[in-house]
Formats: C-alpha cells, sequence, structure tokens
C-alpha cells in the first residue's frame, strides 16, 4: 500500500510590511489514513526573518490560528 507524499510546502516571501494571519487545521489531530492506511503526520506553520545578514534566519513556530506583522523579506512557510 502506498504511504502517501511528504506533503506540500508554501513558501511565501513578503515584498513589503504585511500583516499576516493563519487559520490552518490538522496542527494538533493529525490527518486521518483511509483505506486502511495510517494517519498522517502533522502540519507546521512557520514565520521566517532574516537578521541581519541574508544567511542568518530566526524560524518562530506559529500556531493553527495565528497572526503577525511581517517586515519586508520575511517568509511565512
Amino acid at each position: 500500500m502506498h504511504k502517501g507524499g511528504n506533503g506540500v510546502i508554501h513558501d511565501m516571501k513578503c515584498r513589503a510590511p504585511l500583516k499576516f494571519s493563519v487559520i490552518t487545521e490538522r496542527r494538533v489531530t493529525e490527518p486521518y489514513g483511509i483505506k486502511g492506511g495510517e494517519n498522517s503526520g502533522r502540519g507546521a506553520n512557520y514565520w521566517v526573518t532574516t537578521l541581519g545578514r541574508e544567511t542568518w534566519s530566526r524560524w518562530i513556530r506559529a500556531i493553527a490560528v495565528s497572526f503577525t506583522r511581517l517586515v519586508a523579506a520575511a517568509s511565512v512557510l
């Protein structure tokens, strides 16, 4: 039986400062498996900001329903 894929990664980069909200599911309880398959892994949301240099970044894990203000060049994963 096929175990399923690795899911989808949405990587969005801000081009200007903005307010961003996330409303997602399956962050506490994993998605159910079907046709005898096992449950999948839980999803995750992250705000990613650069710290001075492009090579340094800070990853902040966001909860399933959250809101933040992002600066230009920040990312949402």
